[in-house]
Order: structure tokens, then C-alpha cells, then sequence
């Protein structure tokens, strides 16, 4: 009985991790730079792990490399990039002091995350021809400036009219402050008149 129970357990053991594989298509390097936000070439600096956690509770390492080469959206002046890896089976594992080719996707806070659905490589494993591809179309994204600089000019617009909206709601705040002040000066007001007048009543009953 029991030998039948430790097979039934491996044939389960086996099947969930069969269902929880990671399953990819194949990826072309034009549409994998497409599809990225960001694309640069890298070294690890450090992998914090145990630290972070994600919505579900689960523990999250952060991959922090220096930027050697920058393809799409980075720059080498940028200095420190931080990947999220979520622990999931898609996860691309990282090693300290390599370099990799890295295809990022942004977040929408300041981190990025990638897999192994992406053509992220180690720089050793990444092919030839679509190292030279990669480089090309680096080349006419970088010379395509005018989205880049639209985008400059709609964040300097938007960050303009958060500063003014912020500024108009302090007003709105410090000229409802001066309200509420005046009216607890006029109830104080109100309230000392009227003891005032309770007591010079009184004082007048005495004297009468």
C-alpha cells in the first residue's frame, strides 16, 4: 500500500511540474526589439533575493546591472538598471559578474522585468547575426529622434500642469485654512461676548 501511495505521489509530483513549465514561441530578434522597452548590453552587479515580495506573497530577487552598451532606450551614463524576477518558471536566471544581452519590459515603476521567451542571452550564447541585427536596428531607432523627443515634450508638459494643479490646490487649501480661523475667531468671539454680557448681569442683579 504504501509503495503504490510514494508512485501515486511522484506521478502527481511529475504532472505538476510538467503544468507549470514555462512554454515559449520561438522569437525573432526584430520582433523581440520591438516588443521591448528596453535593450541594452550589461554586467550583473549584484541579486538581492529574499527581500522583495510581489502581490501574491511570493518572494521576488532584484538583479541589479551595470549598463555596458545600450541598444533601445538606455545609456550607459544611465548607470544601474534593476530587473524583477518573480520566481516564476519563465524566469531567466541570472549570474553575478557575467554580462548578457538583456530585452526588458518595463514595469511602469522604475524596474523592468524579462524571461527566457525573450532572445535575453548571455553575451557568449548570443548569436552572431543577431547581435549584428540587433545593431542595425539600434541604429535607426536611434536616429528615429522625434518620438523620443515628442515624448521629452509631452512629460515636460504634464509635469508643468502637475506642478500648477498642485500649486492651485495648496491655494484652495491655505484660503480654506484662513476661513476656518476666522470663523473660530468669530465664534470665540461670539462666546466671550456672551459671557461678558452673563456676567455683567449678574454683577448688575448684585449691585440692584
Amino acid at each position: 500500500m504504501k509503495i503504490k501511495l510514494y508512485i501515486l505521489l511522484i506521478f502527481l509530483f511529475f504532472n505538476l511540474t510538467t503544468g507549470v513549465a514555462c512554454s515559449c514561441f520561438e522569437v525573432q530578434i526584430d520582433s523581440s526589439f520591438n516588443n521591448s522597452s528596453l535593450i541594452f548590453k550589461e554586467k550583473v552587479k549584484e541579486i538581492i533575493k529574499g527581500k522583495f515580495f510581489n502581490y501574491q506573497g511570493y518572494t521576488s530577487d532584484i538583479v541589479n546591472f551595470e549598463i555596458v552598451e545600450g541598444f533601445k532606450k538606455a545609456k550607459v551614463e544611465e548607470g544601474i538598471v534593476s530587473i524583477i524576477n518573480y520566481n516564476s518558471s519563465c524566469n531567466f536566471l541570472f549570474e553575478e559578474n557575467k554580462e548578457y544581452i538583456v530585452f526588458a519590459n518595463d514595469l511602469g515603476y522604475g524596474h523592468y522585468s524579462t524571461s527566457i521567451c525573450t532572445k535575453t542571452a548571455e553575451i557568449d550564447d548570443f548569436h552572431p547575426d543577431d547581435l549584428k541585427r540587433l545593431k542595425e536596428l539600434s541604429k535607426n531607432w536611434i536616429d528615429d529622434l522625434y518620438n523620443y523627443q515628442d515624448l521629452l515634450v509631452v512629460e515636460k508638459v504634464t509635469y508643468n500642469a502637475l506642478i500648477k494643479e498642485n500649486e492651485d490646490q495648496n491655494a484652495i487649501i491655505e484660503e480654506q485654512k484662513g476661513q476656518l480661523k476666522l470663523m473660530i475667531y468669530l465664534i470665540v468671539g461670539v462666546i466671550l461676548s456672551f459671557i461678558i454680557f452673563i456676567i455683567a448681569a449678574n454683577k448688575m442683579k448684585t449691585t440692584s
